[in-house]
């Protein structure tokens, strides 16, 4: 038996650029949360709690309803399309996703802390949030909280919490 590391492409961090490129104040200090769950259908992501939620600047790739109120901290990852998808990830300050092994080695990788919720369809998901609970700053969001928007808090307790030790990273 032998134990192989994961392996990830190398990013490139361009916190102070995605900042520019969003048209962020320069006062405006509220971390970017990437939100990125292909294969979770749009219509069951919850928007209009997250336009209000104003504590991050939420990062979607589906599209933003012209209805609502409070959308200023809501932006589509399609404006940065020029954007390497690994570099957008590792300049982001927490992502929002599915326990993918991609999303989760690179978020571990980077450093960013890592919210997830499990779809129970891919036998992969428990075995990569426990990697990811020993050597990233990951945590599962439970389906009501999911569902309810109430994704800021957890993903500030991800930001708190202290970096662990870099995993090898050269399976």
């Amino acid at each position: 038996f032998k134990t192989i590391p994961p392996l990830s492409i190398p990013a490139q961090a361009r916190k102070e650029l995605l900042r520019r490129e969003l048209a962020l104040s320069q006062n405006d200090n509220r971390p970017i949360a990437l939100v990125s769950l292909g294969g979770i259908p749009a219509n069951s992501i919850p928007i209009a709690a997250l336009a209000e939620d104003e504590r991050f600047h939420w990062l979607l790739d589906i599209p933003i309803p012209t209805n609502l109120q409070h959308k200023t901290h809501l932006h589509l990852s399609t404006k940065i399309l020029n954007w390497n998808f690994r570099d957008l990830s590792a300049s982001v300050d927490g992502i929002v996703s599915k326990p993918g092994y991609g999303m989760a080695v690179a978020s571990a990788m980077d450093g960013v802390p890592f919210l997830y919720v499990r779809r129970k369809i891919f036998p992969d998901e428990e075995p990569v949030g426990r990697w990811l609970d020993r050597h990233g700053r990951g945590a599962e969001l439970d389906k009501q909280k999911f569902d309810s928007g109430d994704w800021a808090d957890p993903l500030l307790r991800l930001m708190e919490k202290p970096l662990p030790a870099k995993p090898d990273f050269g399976g």
